[in-house]
Formats: C-alpha cells, sequence, structure tokens
C-alpha cells in the first residue's frame, strides 16, 4: 500500500472553504457514504468560494464546475465534488476559475458557488473531499465551523 503522509509535505492541507466540517457518512448520496471512490471528509459550505488547499495542478474538471481532480504536491490526488446532484442544476450555479493542466498556488480561486441557486434547486451545499489515493488522514475532533485557509484540522496518522 502507498501511504502518502500529509506531514511530510512543505505545506499544511488547508480547509478550502468556510464552512462545517461533516464525516462522510452524513453525506445525503451513497456513493460518498460507502467511500466508493476513496476516503475523505466533507465541507457544508457557508461560503460559496472554494480555493485549492494545496499546490498541484487540476488533472480534472467537469464541465458544469461540479467535480475537480487535483494532483497536490507530495502525489496527493483529491476530487472535490461540489454539492449532490449538483448537475441536475440547470441554473450554472458555480463559476469556474481553473482549467484542466493548470498549475495553482495553495489559497487560489478554483470556484465561486452561488448558494441561493443551491437552495432554490434544493441541493446540499456539501463538498466532499476525497483522498483518491491511500492517503491516510483524520480530522481534528470537535471541529465544527472552520475558516477558508484555516490550517491544522486535517491531520495525518503517523
Amino acid at each position: 500500500m502507498n501511504v502518502i503522509k500529509l506531514t511530510h509535505m512543505n505545506q499544511k492541507f488547508i480547509i478550502p472553504a468556510h464552512s462545517r466540517v461533516i464525516d462522510l457518512d452524513q453525506v445525503p448520496d451513497e456513493m460518498f457514504k460507502q467511500r466508493l471512490m476513496g476516503d475523505g471528509f466533507a465541507l457544508e459550505l457557508l461560503d460559496g468560494e472554494i480555493v485549492a488547499p494545496m499546490d498541484g495542478v487540476i488533472t480534472a474538471l467537469f464541465p458544469t464546475g461540479h467535480a475537480i481532480g487535483m494532483l497536490l504536491e507530495g502525489n496527493i490526488e483529491i476530487l472535490v465534488h461540489i454539492g449532490i446532484d449538483t448537475i441536475k442544476l440547470k441554473n450554472k450555479p458555480i463559476d469556474i476559475f481553473v482549467s484542466v493542466n493548470e498549475k495553482v498556488k495553495q489559497g487560489q480561486l478554483l470556484v465561486r458557488v452561488d448558494l441561493d441557486k443551491f437552495r432554490e434547486g434544493n441541493i446540499p451545499p456539501i463538498v466532499p473531499i476525497i483522498f483518491t489515493r491511500n492517503t491516510l488522514f483524520s480530522v481534528k475532533k470537535g471541529v465544527d465551523e472552520v475558516q477558508c485557509g484555516e490550517e491544522n484540522i486535517i491531520e495525518t496518522y503517523d
């Protein structure tokens, strides 16, 4: 098993949005609950801006902007999935600020979400962040509301 430890990186993994941290078990989608794409955590957005959690490259970007693949420093691969059933919305609730193969810096704006359009479409503003490779991590206990750019919320096992 290829285990990646975030603590050995030059950067710490930052929280990419002002949000509430929730467990994947609380995500109203079986694919994420069952961790079929990998393990991770989720954010319930309180603000519509989502930034890069570390330096990296955009490896995949769905045309609607609801799913972004990233290869981060240290060969960490993540999927940022914006909303649940977001693709059903026809009102274009996501503005995209990056493109495939673009190098991004930690804190760089990736997308802006119109939370009012999410509410109008009954789409939960939940953002699963999935580690698609074998990355060991933990979420700091007792964390609820977090600010965009906050460090030391995502920790690794030693």
